[in-house]
């Protein structure tokens, strides 16, 4: 599996490309779970198209923990 890097001005990812990246934690299953739950919402740029995902909406969920 090739790791992809998501630049910090991304604003929108596949899920493929947040499965794949090191940047979060998860594996496919995982992630698909945190959407189907509505942790991570998927967006449409257009009708008909393939789903996106908000990459400050990921962030949020691994943000470093204050309690270190």
């Amino acid at each position: 599996m090739t790791s992809v890097h998501i630049p910090d001005e991304a604003k929108f990812v596949t899920g493929v490309q947040a499965i794949r990246s090191p940047r979060w934690p998860f594996g496919k299953d995982t992630f698909y779970k945190m959407v189907r739950e509505g942790m991570i919402k998927k967006h449409h740029p257009y009708p008909g198209s393939r789903p996106v995902f908000s990459v400050a909406q990921i962030d949020k969920l691994y943000a470093p923990s204050s309690d270190n």
